[in-house]
């Protein structure tokens, strides 16, 4: 493509692109003679300099009469360059606040990827203002203690529900303290959720076949907190009622839940797992 074709492709008229490489030609020049190089009629000639001149690909030259001078072609790029980056800037100022006008829209995002996963976990920690609710693992927390600690240091509420120890201090705790949890139980399963309004959920092995999904969908919200909220009052029934003590490992935990569940009548066929050695992770 020559010249003449690209100027056309970044909003130049054919006339407007004879005119202005006439010039790169030959300059200055009347109007007459513009018309004359270039090869266009008189009459047209005038309005398209004007338009040249607003678009500042060319100086007039006051005089009797009137001659046109072309901007420099670096200087009409980089014009041009600067013009298109403030337009890039303004269309993705526009369609950040479509997007954020569309942020209730409920769908759900499938993540193929533990890293997405992880990605997904750091923005929401990262941009949550009130409150954020976990249930993860020992790696996990480790992994997001840093953004964990500067939200609670901007006053976001933190509660934190966990069959391992929390290797750090801050927030509200619920934790089994299960050093042999993570060889043991056959998931590593993450619930992230943020303000209440949208939430990550998936398995932390990587070799998992279970979906890991984000999204803002308010039923699923509902049963995922349900889901963390009845883990603390299951781990707190445990504990207060001389289920559990304070050393607690992955069989003394089973043998609790299974008296626990018996104590209340729930059918065997809905006891725990066996416990088993947890194969798949290759982020241990």
């Amino acid at each position: 493509m020559d010249a003449f074709g690209i100027m056309k492709e970044f909003g130049f008229s054919k006339n407007e692109a004879k005119c202005y490489i006439a010039l790169l030609k030959k300059s200055p020049m009347t109007g007459y003679e513009v018309a004359k190089v270039a090869n266009i009629t008189r009459t047209m000639v005038y309005d398209t300099l004007k338009r040249l001149e607003r678009k500042n690909a060319v100086l007039p030259i006051e005089g009797t009469p009137r001659r046109y001078a072309p901007v420099n072609y670096r200087e009409l790029i980089a014009n041009m360059k600067k013009d298109y980056d403030m337009k890039m800037g303004t269309l993705q100022e526009c369609l950040d606040d479509i997007e954020q006008t569309e942020k209730d829209e409920e769908y759900v995002l499938n993540m193929a990827s533990y890293d997405e996963l992880v990605h997904r976990v750091e923005k929401g920690i990262d941009e949550a203002s009130g409150t954020i609710f976990l249930s993860l693992w020992d790696k996990e927390a480790k992994l997001f203690e840093a953004p964990l600690r500067r939200a609670y240091e901007r006053g976001v509420e933190i509660h934190v529900f966990s069959f391992c120890p929390i290797p750090f201090d801050f927030g509200h705790h619920y934790s089994y303290n299960m050093t042999d949890a993570r060889r043991k139980f056959p998931r590593r399963r993450l619930i992230a959720i943020f303000d209440r309004k949208d939430m990550v959920v998936g398995d932390g092995n990587n070799g998992s076949t279970e979906i890991r999904v984000y999204t803002k969908n308010k039923a699923l919200l509902s049963m995922a907190m349900d889901q963390i909220l009845l883990d603390i009052i299951l781990y707190y029934a445990l504990k207060n009622q001389g289920y559990l003590g304070d050393n607690v490992d992955v069989h003394h935990y089973n043998k609790a839940i299974q008296s626990f569940f018996e104590a209340i009548q729930l059918p065997k066929k809905h006891f725990p797992f066996e416990e088993t050695e947890a194969a798949g992770d290759k982020h241990v």
